[in-house]
């Protein structure tokens, strides 16, 4: 992976960024973050995508540990390499990390065959 890119600023206004299916801001940001454990647990992404959302969550809260899962390697931008999971698809899902997750986040599966 490449140098990580930088993350956009977000505000209290919900912003539609390119690279994300949600729209952000920082209330999101901490009502997730209060939700998802912190260290040493680890939540996982299902469906991480970009994972500007995992990102921008463990930027806004460093006691977080977010690991991706993703059918589709290439989209990834922001997950380090090391924190993100591929799988041929949702049965595989089993075989990653994934139980030992304290949380599971799913946000949105962009390919209707899985």
């Amino acid at each position: 992976m490449s140098p990580e890119p930088e993350l956009p600023n977000l505000t209290t206004t919900p912003q539609a960024l390119p690279t994300c299916c949600l729209s952000l801001s920082t209330p999101l940001l901490t009502h997730l973050s209060n939700l998802l454990p912190p260290k040493p647990s680890f939540t996982i992404s299902i469906g991480s995508g970009s994972g500007l959302l995992e990102a921008l969550l463990t930027h806004h809260n460093a006691a977080l540990s977010i690991e991706g899962v993703e059918v589709n390697p290439s989209v990834n931008r922001y997950i380090p390499e090391q924190d993100m999971h591929v799988v041929s698809g949702t049965w595989d899902l089993l075989h990653a990390r994934v139980p030992d997750a304290a949380a599971w986040m799913f946000v949105y599966p962009r390919d209707p065959k899985l």
